[in-house]
């Protein structure tokens, strides 16, 4: 029981020596901006990714999804009296993953740049608490874009 009690006691007291040195150093993690994504061309990058009709048009996706506002009226929101502020990791997160095919039953493994690599994703964050791990944006896209969220806001 006892060393149970200290080992307990040691590893509090690396998270709070973690934790204190994690507050001293802020975090310098920056986004990463690209402009092209996968299917570029498809999805509408020689017309500057244009926002429009039909919605579900591949060339429209990319300006639809990051400028909704454009193509109906809606309402704006005042921005906050006090803002919070996000902290950035060190570091990127190394995250893979493993998916597999329905028909083969055959899995692999890949990774978060992998997956952007094959999926046309505007963009791409991954936050715990109060801190952005990976920021990545293709098409073009910054962390200035106005996206289209859907259900991701209602966590």
């Amino acid at each position: 029981m006892q060393l149970a009690q200290h080992g307990t006691a040691a590893v509090s007291s690396l998270i709070f020596q973690a934790c204190l040195a994690h507050a001293q150093e802020p975090p310098k993690a920056e986004p990463i901006f690209s402009n092209p994504g996968p299917d570029a061309d498809e999805h509408g990058q020689q017309l500057g990714y244009p926002v429009g009709w039909p919605l579900d048009k591949p060339q429209n996706m990319v300006g639809n999804y990051s400028h909704a506002d454009q193509l109906t009226p809606t309402r704006t929101v005042a921005a906050a009296e006090k803002t919070s502020s996000l902290l950035r990791a060190q570091t990127e997160i190394s995250v893979s993953y493993t998916f597999g095919d329905t028909y083969t039953f055959a899995s692999s493994t890949a990774t978060l740049a992998e997956y952007l690599a094959r999926n046309p994703t505007t963009g791409l964050l991954i936050a715990h608490d109060q801190t952005i791990l990976y920021e990545h944006y293709q098409y073009g896209r910054t962390d200035h874009d106005r996206f289209l969220s859907q259900s991701m806001a209602k966590p």
